[in-house]
């Protein structure tokens, strides 16, 4: 049985999609881009997860220096970088922590973003 490719890609936009893993966050807190420009570099920006159907990206806290509390001071860079990209970009994202947030931005169009650690 031939699928037409018309029919996979009415599939794809109408089902939730889920990424489950992206670094793209280190390079937000590092000031080396934004989620919300287009960008060849990096796995992840809003324009083309957008364009390509994404429902929701899970962006990685990734500690990297074990030091006496830097682990604490990285968290929250990431959480501060997180929730500024949500609030520059509200025509993209949304913050999810819950599943109907994930099904709100289905919904509009935008992609839900979680952090993960």
């Amino acid at each position: 049985m031939t699928v037409a490719p018309e029919e996979v890609s009415g599939l794809h936009r109408e089902s939730i999609v889920i990424d489950t893993h992206c670094d793209a966050l280190g390079s937000v807190v590092k000031g080396e881009r934004r989620l919300g420009e287009r960008s060849a570099r990096g796995q992840f920006d809003l324009p083309r997860a957008v364009e390509g159907g994404i429902t929701a990206e899970l962006l990685a806290i990734f500690l990297h220096d074990p030091g006496p509390g830097s682990c604490m001071r990285q968290t929250i860079r990431y959480l501060d970088a997180f929730h500024r990209e949500v609030e520059a970009f509200p025509d993209m994202a949304i913050a999810a922590t819950r599943a109907d947030d994930i099904l709100r931005a289905k919904d509009e169009g935008k992609v839900a973003l979680i952090l993960s650690m």
